[in-house]
């Protein structure tokens, strides 16, 4: 499939299955953002002046701490913990099987630990690719993209596995950057429309954590299932296009895997 072809196919994936999909992020995402904007509001005594609220510079370095620890939090749980039951709930509905979420979280719990030393491995590379010269952090991006799916889809681990995604991507890098970078900017565009508004209520009413929580919590449903169905939908399109993947074969892989029908 080309790069148009790849969004369409996302899309129409998605509104089969938009239900499951936003559960499954939902069931995380949203309890982890109330527990941050929770955490962050405790930390701080944010006051009103002038139609304008300020938090006090005695606060910032806790809310700052508070911040860090629920980025590592979500950098080294919910992300990896998303992306396997996200693959997983994808891979069965590419295969014409129903997602079911209690199936993809027993496999995201049963893999979370290999997903997230991929996650971890890749980050570093293309971290250190991004401050050597920004391009090699794009190509090793888009060359390791598809070490989660190879974890949850195929059983693969750690550095197996994104030896596995850098033989697949190999070759057809920019069409595969390319798409990820077009799907990230459709789906920014619709997170800023969500998050914008609940920006300004946080500026002007004390309250106005509350409506960004909210703001954040349903960006983050809306738009995660979409962001991860793409890396999915190339790796099946890098299978078919270089060894011939046979539905069948798929469908014992995704047997295997923990949750297996």
């Amino acid at each position: 499939m080309g790069v148009g072809e790849i969004l369409d196919a996302a899309i129409r994936l998605y509104r089969r299955h938009w239900r499951t999909f936003m559960a499954i992020v939902a069931i995380v995402i949203v309890p982890f953002e109330l527990l941050g904007e929770i955490s962050a509001r405790l930390v701080i005594h944010p006051f009103k002046f002038n139609g304008q609220v300020f938090i006090p510079a005695t606060d910032e370095g806790a809310l700052v701490a508070v911040n860090i620890v629920f980025a590592v939090a979500q950098f080294l749980l919910i992300t990896p913990l998303l992306t396997a039951a996200m693959v997983r709930a994808v891979g069965d509905s590419y295969m014409g099987e129903a997602p079911d979420v209690s199936r993809a979280f027993r496999t995201a719990s049963a893999r979370l630990w290999s997903v997230l030393l991929v996650v971890f491995v890749a980050s570093l590379a293309v971290v250190g690719g991004l401050i050597l010269l920004i391009i090699p952090g794009l190509i090793f991006y888009a060359r390791f993209l598809f070490g989660s799916s190879v974890v949850v889809l195929e059983g693969g681990r750690g550095t197996q596995a994104l030896r596995r995604s850098w033989r697949l991507v190999k070759g057809h890098t920019g069409k595969v950057l390319g798409t990820v970078i077009l799907a990230g900017i459709l789906s920014s565009i619709v997170v800023g429309i969500l998050v914008f508004p609940a920006g300004l209520a946080a500026r002007t009413l004390t309250e106005g954590w509350i409506v960004r929580a909210i703001a954040v919590s349903l960006a983050a449903v809306i738009t995660t299932p979409f962001t991860t169905i793409i890396p999915v939908l190339l790796y099946f399109d890098m299978r078919i296009r270089k060894e011939g993947l046979d539905l069948a074969i798929m469908a014992q892989e995704l047997g295997r895997t923990p949750g297996g029908s």
